[in-house]
C-alpha cells in the first residue's frame, strides 16, 4: 500500500514505512479550508488544515473565491507536492486504522497516481511512479469544511490566534510551508506563500501588543527536522519507480505455470 501525505504527514510520520519519495499528485488543489476541531484547534474555536480540492470542483464551486485561482509561474495550481510513503505488507491493516484515526475529522480515502518530474515515459511524457496511493481528502461536503470565503487575511489570523491538542495551528502551517521550500523548490504554491507572509504579520502583531501577551509567541525553529527532511530527496525515484514496475508485472504473472504475455500499456507502466 501507498500512502501520499500532502500536510502533516510530510513531517510528522508516526507510522512505519518501507521507502518514500518526494512527488506530486494532478488534478487536486490543497487549501487550508478544512475546520480542525481535534488537533489544531478546538470545537469552540476550530483552526485550518489543508485538505485537497477536485479541480474540477475547484473551477465550478470555489475559484470565484480565491485570489490564487490562476497559474503561478507556470506551475499549475492542480499540481500538489507531497511525499508518498510505501506501507510493508504486514503492516497495512495497522497504518491504515491509525490513519483513520488520525484523519477522523472529516476525511476520507482516494486513490491517486503519485508522479515525479524524472520518471517519464519512451515518449518524454511523465507517467507514475506509482498508482492508486491512498490520500485523505476532505470533501467540502464534510460538516468541519470552511471553504474560502473568509479571505486570505482573516484565514490567517484564525490560523495566528488558534491552538489545540497538536499544539499552534500556525506551526502547523509554518511546518508545511518550511517542508515544501525544501522538496519542491521549484514549485512554489501561491496559497502557501501568501498565508505563510500574513501569519508571521498577525504573529508579529500579536507580540508587539500593549500590554504584551503573557507568553511571546514563537516562530518554530526547524534546523531539528530538516535532515529528516532532506533526506527525502536523497531517494533514488527512478529506481522506487522501476521497483514498482517489476511489482505490478509480477502481480500480473500466472500462478499456474501459465506464460503470461504483457499487454501494450504494460510496458508503459
Amino acid at each position: 500500500m501507498w500512502v501520499f501525505g500532502y500536510g502533516s504527514l510530510i513531517w510528522k510520520v508516526d507510522f512505519p514505512y518501507e521507502t518514500r519519495f518526494p512527488g506530486f499528485v494532478r488534478g487536486y488543489v490543497r487549501r487550508f479550508w478544512q475546520g480542525s476541531k481535534d488537533h489544531r484547534g478546538t470545537p469552540t474555536n476550530p483552526g485550518r488544515v489543508v485538505t485537497l480540492i477536485p479541480h474540477a470542483e475547484y473551477l465550478r464551486t470555489h475559484s470565484a473565491h480565491d485570489p490564487h485561482a490562476e497559474t503561478a509561474n507556470g506551475v499549475s495550481i492542480a499540481e500538489c507536492w507531497g511525499v508518498a510513503y510505501r506501507i510493508a505488507d504486514a503492516d497495512v491493516e495497522a497504518v491504515k486504522a491509525h490513519l483513520d484515526h488520525r484523519e477522523k475529522n472529516g476525511y476520507d480515502c482516494v486513490e491517486v497516481d503519485v508522479f515525479h518530474p524524472a520518471v517519464k515515459g519512451a515518449d518524454g511524457e511523465l507517467v507514475p511512479v506509482v498508482h492508486g496511493a491512498l490520500v485523505y481528502c476532505a470533501t467540502s461536503a464534510n460538516d468541519s469544511f470552511l471553504g474560502p470565503d473568509a479571505g486570505v487575511d482573516e484565514i490567517a489570523r484564525q490560523i495566528a490566534l488558534t491552538k489545540g491538542p497538536s499544539g499552534w495551528n500556525a506551526d502547523y502551517l509554518l511546518g508545511l510551508c518550511h517542508s515544501m521550500q525544501v522538496l519542491a523548490p521549484n514549485y512554489p504554491d501561491p496559497h502557501l506563500v501568501a498565508l505563510e507572509r500574513a501569519v508571521r504579520q498577525h504573529i508579529e502583531l500579536i507580540n508587539a501588543a500593549d500590554p504584551p501577551p503573557a507568553v511571546l509567541r514563537v516562530f518554530p525553529d526547524f534546523d531539528t527536522g530538516d535532515a529528516e527532511i532532506h533526506r527525502v530527496l536523497e531517494v533514488d525515484v527512478v529506481e522506487v519507480a522501476r521497483l514498482e514496475k517489476e511489482r505490478a508485472r509480477l502481480a500480473l504473472k500466472p500462478s499456474n505455470g501459465d506464460s503470461y504475455t504483457a499487454k501494450p500499456e504494460d510496458k508503459e507502466r
